[in-house]
């Protein structure tokens, strides 16, 4: 979404290219449609309508909280169009826009991403949405930008610079500069070239006007695909108003100074042109977050009031912005392609950054709440549960059939005479966390007897026992609630709630056709254990049932 983040792409595909690498490039928004169309329109919506609303919503998020949590939670909408494309095989991801980086750190998170995953930070800002603690490593465009990407958790950030085609670091040729302006239809004299990104957004007409207003420069104003501002100011004498262009080297080439509001990817184009750079009247939101940010890396000067515009012109052009050309041009000391070959060449990093328990608990305590507000109230949820809203069921196909988990005690389950009589039922066996940190030999020997493994409910941290694409949850001794709901929504889970608990040999009388049976083996022996599953053999025998694994069971819609 914008120009700068599928500049990035293309630029990173050229190089890693060059390097022998076959790159395919995805659009992040296409694996969230139609929603992806919405929030596009929305998001230019804002900013050429309402832009108040957008730098609210920018700091928003920036601030935690409710606005936060629903955009993680709308990130886990793209997670099966990003299987599918991963599923293809890769030996690294590289995303260049946050929301993407979400997506694919979630997946990481659920080890679904076996291979490096690499952000390339396009702008000199960097948003909360940017950095994600799974992300193998973080590429920034400076100093400045590698500080607040590691303020907001990023495990391994390193300067890399921007990525900016080669033809903007090549250096113009003296010789050809009137002539170039010539072809471009510029005029003579100083040029300030003003860009408003692809969209055209910001209060573009309105600083084409004054820096015409202070005789430093005239203003050659590149207006993207915005075609209404295009007419607007080519009927303003004096001012040069541009399209959609694919010569902004030349363009930077032949003008004398750059005024921007985005801090987007024209900058990075300047800086390695070595054109000096103005933020002015910046867009809210990242506009004014990277004016900033970039005044910090020495970069760029940020002109916060109008009557300091033409001072600052005729400074930039006078040559007073030659300390900021050489910050700028010592941007680009490393290639952010490069490092990324070696990180798929070091063997020596791990492939999985795992989270501190800590925030991995405050963000899923953040989603519930907005999870909860969603839903309305968890009575409701309850409600819709019990009658099989939500939760896997038994089909149609499965009136004869009985599913059946088992959650034992410590080691009980990997008894050999229970593992056969699990295998015999089809069954599946719980494992919380605190059995998974326990008794991980007798989890091995679950898995090796190919027995489902069914995961503990709980409300903060999913297991990492993820033995199935679309993992079950357990949730037993009550009714799943609006915060089980949103889980299942974040973690792909299906949700399992039992229609029969057997605790005693008695209890296995109850069984009937469909029936999801939990055996609750806490606190027993294996002898017990090995009682009660006897007994649950001997109903489903008489009763002429048979036991099928739990995960034949279907899911419904919520």
């Amino acid at each position: 979404m914008g120009a700068g983040h599928d500049g990035a792409a293309r630029e990173m595909r050229t190089r890693l290219e060059a390097q022998g690498y076959d790159v395919e490039v995805r659009d992040y928004l296409k694996a969230v449609r139609p929603v992806g169309w919405l929030v596009k329109t929305c998001y230019g919506g804002m900013l050429k309508r309402v832009p108040k609303s957008y730098d609210w919503l920018y700091w928003a998020l920036a601030r935690g909280g409710l606005v936060w949590s629903l955009t993680k939670f709308f990130c886990t909408w793209a997670r099966p169009a990003l299987r599918r494309w991963l599923a293809r095989g890769a030996d690294v991801v590289v995303s260049t826009y946050p929301l993407a980086s979400q997506t694919l750190g979630q997946l990481r998170a659920r080890r679904e991403l076996g291979v490096p995953l690499v952000t390339f930070l396009t702008d000199f800002s960097v948003h909360h949405a940017w950095v994600h603690p799974h992300v193998d490593l973080h590429l920034a465009n400076s100093d400045p930008t590698a500080r607040q990407a590691r303020h907001l958790g990023a495990s391994r950030v390193i300067v890399a610079g921007p990525l900016v085609p080669g033809r903007f670091l090549q250096p113009s040729a003296d010789a050809r500069r009137g002539a170039l302006r010539a072809e471009l239809g510029l005029p003579a004299g100083p040029l300030a070239l003003l860009s408003a990104g692809s969209w055209g957004v910001g209060e573009v007409a309105q600083t084409a006007r004054e820096i015409l207003a202070t005789g430093a420069a005239s203003p050659v104003v590149v207006c993207g695909r915005n075609e209404t501002l295009r007419r607007e100011l080519s009927a303003v004498p004096g001012i040069v108003a541009l399209g959609w262009t694919d010569r902004m080297a030349d363009l930077m080439a032949v003008t004398d100074v750059l005024v921007q509001n985005a801090g987007g990817l024209s900058c990075m184009e300047a800086f390695a042109t070595g054109l000096p750079v103005l933020s002015y009247r910046s867009i809210p939101g990242h506009g004014q977050h990277n004016a900033e940010t970039m005044e910090a890396a020495g970069v760029a000067a940020w002109v916060r009031d109008p009557a300091d515009l033409g001072e600052q012109l005729r400074a930039a052009l006078a040559g007073g912005g030659e300390a900021q050309r050489r910050a700028a041009a010592a941007l680009f000391r490393s290639n952010p392609a490069g490092e990324v070959d070696l990180l798929v060449r070091d063997q020596g990093l791990p492939a999985f950054v795992p989270t501190r328990q800590r925030r991995t608990r405050r963000t899923a305590g953040a989603l519930v709440a907005s999870v909860a507000i969603l839903w309305g109230s968890t009575g409701g949820v309850a409600m819709a549960t019990s009658r099989g809203i939500g939760v896997v069921q038994a089909g149609p196909a499965h009136a004869q059939d009985v599913f059946v988990v088992v959650r034992p005690d410590a080691g009980t389950a990997a008894d050999p005479v229970v593992l056969g009589q699990l295998r015999q039922l089809g069954a599946g066996v719980v494992v919380g966390r605190h059995y998974l940190a326990r008794q991980a030999p007798s989890v091995a020997r679950i898995r090796s007897s190919g027995l489902p493994l069914v995961e503990l409910g709980s409300k903060s941290v999913r297991l990492p026992v993820r033995g199935a694409k679309d993992p079950l949850v357990l949730v037993a001794d009550r009714q799943p609630d609006a915060v089980d709901i949103g889980l299942k929504w974040l973690h792909d889970d299906r949700l399992l709630v039992p229609s029969v608990v057997v605790r005693t040999p008695a209890d296995a009388a109850h069984v009937a056709g469909g029936s999801i049976v939990l055996v609750d083996a806490r606190g027993q022996t294996r002898e017990q254990l090995h009682a009660e599953l006897a007994a649950l053999q001997a109903a489903v025998a008489a009763h002429d049932l048979r036991g099928r694994p739990v995960t034949d069971l279907v899911d419904t819609a919520t």
